[in-house]
């Protein structure tokens, strides 16, 4: 079984799909690198890979779009979630002064969530994006150009030729992405292999079940119809997003998050209810169990 990541080794991703893949005894799995995010979910949808390790929401920046987007465009379910603590590092290469940094490389994300650290540090460089923040990390060696800085983890930087002069980059303490393992959506006769691993290690802090909403008749008080039955019920809403439907502007569809209780019933009677509504297109993108990676983990990544 190959389990694919937003690679080279040493990525946020590549943590969370050795945590995933460790919590679900999937230890024959093969963990398979890709260049982009891009690359990864192509990956899935083309049957490269059975699973995919996708990040989902951070703290700092919000929803990484890309992978979200493709949550409506392909027939992919969301099996499981796990959020980790993002703590950044920034590198240069050993002959290197802070001042001559003119440019710094990482993912747009790390580059975001360090802005004003960056600024400081390096008030005259640019900021360029790359695929990965490990990528970056390894872009630099290999150029060997001490005019180059790069943020990422410590543990993708630790085996490299370079050194770290700032660590807890971060602008902001409170960092924390969402990865999401996705699978294909299983169809007409297809065998739901998934359905069988079972967490062995790891409890979950708790379930969610997250769906689309494609709006076709635009009307007054449509999405209030919605939010009016979750309310009713007691359902807890911990996300709603709307995204372009790319059908012209002012036309959007609407991810929702929703956390389940102990008796998940009630959600999926509200569910059933919603689906009847006049206008809209329910999709379940998965019901699925929460994980938080422990503290002492996180600790072990410094």
């Amino acid at each position: 079984m190959k389990i694919g990541y937003l690679g080279p080794v040493g990525t946020y991703s590549h943590r969370a799909a050795t945590w995933l893949a460790d919590a679900y005894g999937l230890h024959a799995a093969m963990l398979t690198p890709y260049p982009s995010i891009l690359d990864l979910l192509d990956g899935l949808d083309q049957h490269e890979i059975y699973a995919a390790i996708a990040p989902l929401e951070n703290s700092i920046e919000g929803s990484v779009l890309v992978t979200l987007d493709r949550l409506r465009l392909c027939l992919m379910t969301i099996r499981a979630e796990l959020t980790i603590p993002i703590r950044h590092s920034v590198f240069i290469l050993p002959d290197a002064k802070q001042s001559e940094i003119r440019v710094v490389r990482s993912h747009p994300q790390a580059l975001a969530q360090c802005r004003n650290t960056l600024r400081r540090l390096f008030p005259a460089a640019r900021h360029e994006d790359a695929d990965s923040t490990a990528g970056a990390l390894h872009s630099i060696v290999k150029e060997g150009d001490r005019t180059l800085a790069a943020v990422g983890s410590f543990e993708a930087g630790r085996d490299l030729p370079l050194v770290r002069i700032v660590e807890d980059a971060q602008d902001h303490p409170y960092n924390e992405t969402r990865f999401a393992l996705l699978t294909r959506r299983a169809t007409g006769n297809s065998e739901d292999a998934f359905a069988s691993f079972k967490m062995i290690k790891r409890i979950p802090e708790y379930q969610k079940t997250s769906i689309l909403l494609e709006l076709g008749d635009d009307h007054p008080g449509a999405l209030f119809e919605v939010l009016r039955i979750l309310a009713r019920d007691s359902i807890n809403l911990s996300k709603l997003e709307s995204r372009p439907s790319r059908r012209g502007l002012g036309s959007y569809h609407f991810f929702l998050d929703l956390l389940l209780q102990s008796d998940s019933g009630e959600v999926e009677q509200a569910l059933a209810e919603i689906a009847t509504l006049t206008g809209f297109v329910l999709h379940t993108i998965g019901s699925y169990p929460c994980f938080r990676e422990d503290a002492d983990e996180t600790v072990s990544q410094k």
